[in-house]
């Protein structure tokens, strides 16, 4: 009886050990939470500070430039002012008081515009445009979005579609507005699984879905129902209609890409990959297909679907997103380790394949995921969304940053993103992409609408 009552003993103090030390992490985990904050805030006053001084020094300079005498600064900056005693300048040392003049007038005329408008970080400037008037398209689905597509042709004279499908196994299409970015529900299709990508046919009158119960469907939009097209053995990551081989290409976690005539329930063509398929792009007679052993597959589409040439990226972690060049010479995939690799295919530009950073912080010590990249149709740029909530806008020819925006809900990874058929608009998806675990999940799940301005896609020089 006493042994009963030691061992019984012994596994109260075991339970309460164990408690006692889920709440001191808890603690830890809060008090950790509470000094980065207090860390940002501090060096969002800093910054403010230096922008304080910055501004006030240029209108000192400004004042004092009209006047003809040395452009020492006035002693509130620290800096002793000129002896009123002194003897006059030469022509001389007025020239050069002059030039010093220009010189601390641009110099502090440059630092004003960079800490106020952007954030340099290496070679690149980011633009710290928030899009706080970025429109929330109404009726978002309850879990994570996980594509979104806009529609390849226009609605109406003044509207276009927008289709989504997400985690909550759901697809729905909206009717967009072009110059309000309004959004107006029009349908729903509720799957039995979760929706992981969608395309439209070429016309806009139905669209297809790949879900994860390792089917492919075709939803009609005039008669509201929806058809199975094809099945694999595995769920279905990717699909992509192929407009002028009137066929629909699927790529799933079984390792194979499979091509399917909507007349028939057999694939017309089935290719096996080396590993899972994580992502898929196509454009025109032009696709990339990119698995989980890093690895793209680049396949010709002009007529039989043929693989030509398989690369293995530069990048040392799991591949996230790929998208096909506009040029149909190489393609851009972006990773879990905030990099993107710019790859050519054509044997005249494959010397100029590289990658960069993107989606850091804290002097690269913070990695981010690359989730999506989308090319505007018709500057040809491209994007990088990433699970840091910043959308960020690039030129690959200059290999230059052109700008970005953040997701005005802060903190919220960026799943996905979609340019409209005429680059006026960008859709992109807001929520959970568990890069960074449970700890740092978010119960936010948003669609937003973009208005496209030219200093968004187009470098000024161009």
């Amino acid at each position: 009886m006493d042994a009963r009552l030691i061992r019984s003993w012994k596994v109260e103090q075991e339970e309460e050990q164990e408690e006692q030390e889920v709440e001191q992490e808890e603690e830890q985990e809060e008090q950790e939470v509470e000094q980065e904050e207090q860390e940002v805030e501090q060096e969002e006053q800093e910054v403010e500070q230096e922008e304080q001084v910055l501004v006030k020094a240029v209108n000192v300079i400004l004042r004092s430039g009209t006047r003809r005498r040395s452009c020492m600064l006035p002693a509130e900056f620290g800096i002793e002012r000129e002896d009123a005693s002194a003897q006059p300048h030469s022509c001389k040392q007025t020239r050069r008081s002059c030039s010093c003049f220009m010189n601390i007038y641009i110099t502090a005329l440059l630092l004003v515009l960079c800490h106020s408008n952007h954030q340099c970080e290496g070679n690149n400037i980011r633009m710290n445009t928030a899009s706080r008037s970025d429109t929330q398209v109404v009726s978002s689905p309850s879990d994570t979005t996980q594509s979104v597509r806009f529609s390849p042709v226009p609605y109406s004279d003044t509207t276009m579609l927008l289709l989504a499908g997400s985690w909550d196994c759901s697809a729905r299409v909206w009717e967009i507005d072009r110059s309000s970015a309004t959004s107006k529900p029009i349908s729903t299709q509720q799957m039995d699984a979760p929706v992981l990508d969608l395309d439209f046919r070429h016309d806009g009158t139905a669209s297809f879905l790949a879900c994860a119960d390792n089917i492919a469907k075709i939803w009609d939009f005039s008669s509201n129902s929806t058809t199975i097209v094809g099945k694999h053995d595995a769920p279905i990551k990717s699909c992509n209609w192929i407009p002028h081989l009137s066929v629909l290409m699927t790529g799933s976690w079984d390792g194979t890409v499979r091509f399917w005539d909507l007349r028939s329930p057999s694939p017309a063509k089935v290719l096996k990959l080396s590993e899972r398929v994580y992502s898929a792009d196509v454009y025109e007679n032009f696709a990339c297909i990119a698995t989980a052993d890093r690895q793209v597959h680049s396949i010709n589409l002009t007529n039989e679907p043929t693989i030509f040439e398989t690369h293995e990226t530069t990048l040392k972690m799991q591949t996230r997103c790929v998208r096909c060049f506009p040029a149909k010479d190489g393609f851009a995939a972006g990773t879990i380790e905030g990099r993107c690799a710019i790859v050519y295919t054509s044997q005249e530009r494959k010397s100029q394949t590289f990658s960069f950073k993107c989606h850091r912080s804290n002097g690269n010590k913070t990695i981010y995921s690359v989730n999506s990249i989308s090319f505007h149709p018709i500057f040809k740029t491209f994007l990088t969304a990433g699970s840091d909530g910043i959308i960020q806008f690039w030129d690959k020819e200059s290999k230059q940053r052109i700008t970005s925006i953040s997701c005005p809900s802060k903190g919220t990874a960026i799943i996905n993103t979609d340019f409209s058929h005429d680059g006026s608009l960008l859709a992109y998806s807001a929520g959970n992409d568990w890069s960074h675990g449970q700890k740092k999940s978010t119960s936010t799940n948003a669609i937003f609408i973009h208005s496209v301005n030219m200093k968004d896609v187009k470098l000024s020089q161009h």
